[in-house]
């Protein structure tokens, strides 16, 4: 088994009826956690497994003498329903309520499985504004007979409740469902679909004729790849978001334009029209269990037999013979090393750089470290005991783990009451000072040192994380430093870790779809290499003096290249060792490039005359140009060319790697660890990682600046993370926003192309 390396960093380091049943409010009931312990894998169409969707419901009508599947549903509490009011009502009203039932536990609509129940229904509440030859208000309520029986395949989701402080544009949601297939039929297996949440804006640009008069503001639209939508028998099931580790209930399917099945043959998306439950929120709560909705929107729930996986306590926690070596002891270091790249940093969601409170991130490593610190992972393992514990200072020029007392809250206020640093008002903060015998001689070591605590495990001694240094005061003996109570970040800690089960089958799924694809026999594929593509180890070799992208060149007219070539920014973006994409507004004027050079060019440039430094480039001559045929500038649209050498361009160069393009479904659809683009000072390059917009906000950014841009022009926009304008330059030719993905039989990291930076 293989596991995520991650570690801990602080971040100044670098109805009709209501029910009159009383509930006791302390007895809280656990909402969208899935209990049947598997690796899920969600991809577009993908029959579902038992115990994945544990919340969807089968809503059957009685066809005497038989059911019929008609929709779905999602379960809220034990006895409780939510689904679509069109899937229980007819031109002539409400259905009454013995001819509709619901299914639990299913997964397969043939099949009688054990943990399946059939429930009849008690009442059905409508929405009362539902009008049936509407589509506003298309919600109802089903109250069960009797009480649904928890088991490891039926469970409850959680009702969203957490208004805008969580906002869904743009995120990825997933749909499940009995539909009706590409055959026309309803599915016999339960299948799940990720739909993107769109601005309604794109919606009702995308087909006003439906979504124009239909789509209210109580309403969600939503769209998948080609050929990926709800369709009939689908409605009335949720449309689902993982957050903090539960699974809630957001959307509820309503409607969708065109034809599903055998006579669907546009392969365009398709948009879907759903429900928005939490607009909806004061309707739903007056009818279920308060105790099954969530008080603490912001509390993560954490799986700990699933964590305690990821943890070796046979070998966590033990000292080096070398007395100054702390093994679980690392440094930041400005840029990325071959050992311990850093694909992932997890700041904790509540932090603030104006407050010291949750100042904590995670660190996610490539490659593994085996000399962890031990961490007190489930709850029984945490101990209030303040016993046992050191920190690090240096003494004599080595590193040294010191004994310190624990100072009570009230005490440390007091002895800080001169300092600068105010103590939080709550307990993830603890307190500890040096005896004064051993702070002579002594230099403290540096902000985000780990606290220790040894502890016995069996009858080996350990040392277990207690804590980061916050506040540092280490070698004074009469004022305290101030640590972060690593106890009270535990289950954000282990909610943020990621196992490697999961990521090892979406790469698999990678590889077999890029298997799958070769086989279809198409010659044009044989050109790409997928297993080097998109590897950038050696951008930040020690010897490469200004690091570069390996899969950016430079064109020019001349041979060689020169500093005035390198000014013009003219620059193309190597996809295999005979072709190479540029922006067709660049290369309009073929005949002007003649000449394509890729490697370190900052080092090439500036390398004494009497060196070899040929070896730091490769160049190549340009064959032929060939730009999009629908490209045009005004306004700017397939903003690509293709550029082919005249001879092979050899890829066993150091500094030299062609980059990955999407080519397989899985991805295309799969969650990119970062988006980034390269930010270009003349021949110095550097990742800038970016974030996402919307397309409305995306349109609002570009107004703000006296740009007038089309909504179907924008394709990907994004802004720099750092929020520094400025520092992405605005030539339209600039590399792609890179797609990384997780490859684990090269245990690397890798970048794909979707597309480029049109203006900035």
């Amino acid at each position: 088994m293989s596991f995520k390396w991650i570690l801990p960093l602080f971040l100044p380091i670098t109805l009709c009826v209501v029910s009159s049943a009383t509930y006791d409010p302390d007895q809280r009931l656990v909402c969208g956690r899935r209990v049947q312990k598997a690796v899920y894998l969600i991809r577009d169409g993908v029959t579902a497994k038992p115990g994945q969707w544990p919340w969807h419901v089968a809503l059957y009508h009685r066809r005497t003498p038989t059911l019929k599947y008609h929709c779905g549903g999602t379960i809220l509490d034990a006895g409780t329903i939510l689904t679509a009011a069109h899937c229980v009502s007819t031109g002539n009203g409400v259905l009454p309520r013995h001819q509709v039932f619901i299914a639990v536990g299913r997964t397969q609509l043939a099949a009688e499985i054990d943990h399946t129940e059939t429930h009849a229904v008690q009442s059905i509440m409508v929405h009362p504004e539902f009008q049936i030859n509407g589509i506003a208000n298309d919600v109802a309520l089903l109250k069960l007979a009797r009480n649904v029986t928890w088991s490891r395949f039926v469970q409850p989701a959680c009702l969203w409740n957490m208004a805008d402080r969580e906002s869904i544009l743009g995120r990825n949601g997933t749909i499940v469902g009995f539909g009706i297939t590409e055959h026309g039929v309803v599915s016999d297996q339960l299948k799940q679909v990720s739909l993107s949440v769109l601005d309604p804006l794109v919606c009702i640009a995308d087909d006003r004729a439906v979504f124009g008069n239909h789509l209210t503001a109580e309403m969600l639209c939503a769209r998948g790849d080609a050929h990926v939508r709800a369709c009939e028998g689908d409605s009335g099931g949720g449309m689902f978001f993982e957050v903090g580790g539960r699974w809630f209930v957001r959307g509820v399917i309503s409607f969708a334009p065109g034809v599903c099945g055998a006579q669907a043959s546009d392969a365009s998306p398709t948009n879907t029209a759903l429900i928005d439950a939490a607009r909806y929120l004061a309707w739903i709560t007056q009818y279920i269990d308060p105790r099954v909705l969530p008080l603490d929107t912001d509390e993560v729930v954490v799986d700990y037999e699933e964590k305690m996986r990821l943890f070796d306590f046979e070998t966590c926690g033990l000292r080096s013979n070398e007395s100054d070596r702390i093994p679980w002891l690392g440094a930041l270091l400005p840029s990325s090393t071959d050992n311990f790249v850093i694909p992932r940093v997890i700041i904790h969601p509540k932090y603030k750089s104006t407050s010291q409170e949750d100042n904590i991130a995670l660190i996610e490593l490539l490659n593994p470290v085996l000399e962890p610190i031990c961490i007190p992972v489930t709850p029984r393992m945490r101990t209030n005991s303040y016993a046992n514990l050191s920190m690090i200072v240096i003494k004599k020029g080595l590193l040294e783990s010191t004994p310190v007392s624990y100072v009570n809250r009230t005490a440390c206020a007091e002895m800080l009451a001169s300092e600068s640093f105010s103590l939080m008002q709550n307990n993830k903060q603890l307190c500890a000072r040096m005896p004064p015998e051993d702070s002579s001689d002594c230099r403290p070591f540096i902000t985000g040192s780990p606290l220790h605590q040894i502890r016995m495990v069996g009858r080996v001694q350990r040392i277990f994380l207690r804590g980061f240094v916050l506040h540092l005061q280490s070698c004074d003996s009469t004022k305290p430093s101030v640590y972060i109570d690593i106890n009270e970040h535990m289950d954000w800690l282990l909610y943020s870790m990621r196992d490697d089960d999961k990521d090892r089958t979406e790469s698999t799924s990678l590889e077999s779809d890029w298997n799958g694809l070769m086989q279809t026999g198409k010659p044009s594929l044989m050109l790409f290499d997928m297993y080097s593509c998109g590897l950038s180890a050696s951008l930040f070799r020690p010897e490469n003096r200004y690091p570069n992208v390996p899969w950016i060149g430079w064109l020019h007219e001349q041979r060689p290249l020169t500093l005035t070539d390198v000014s013009l920014d003219r620059i193309a973006i190597l996809i295999q060792d005979y072709y190479a994409l540029a922006s067709a507004e660049m290369v309009e004027n073929k005949t002007q490039w003649r000449y394509l050079t890729f490697g370190a060019v900052g080092n090439y440039l500036t390398c004494p005359k009497d060196k070899d430094c040929e070896r730091y480039v490769r160049l190549v001559s340009v064959k032929d140009i060939t730009i999009h045929p629908n490209f045009t500038k005004h306004p700017l649209r397939h903003n690509v060319a293709l550029i082919e050498f005249s001879t092979r361009l050899t890829l066993d160069h150091e500094f030299i790697r062609p980059i990955c393009l999407p080519f397989t479904e899985s991805t295309r659809s799969s969650q990119p660890i970062t988006w980034a683009t390269s930010a270009i000072n003349m021949f110095h390059t550097e990742y800038r990682k970016l974030t996402l917009l919307n397309l409305t906000d995306c349109k609002q950014q570009f107004v703000q600046d006296g740009i007038t841009i089309n909504q179907s022009d924008i394709s990907i926009c994004a802004i720099d993370s750092s929020g520094d304008r400025q520092s992405l330059s605005g030539r339209s030719q600039e590399p792609t926003r890179c797609k990384s993905y997780r490859s684990k039989e090269s245990s690397s990291i890798r970048s794909t192309s979707p597309g480029f930076q049109i203006m900035t």
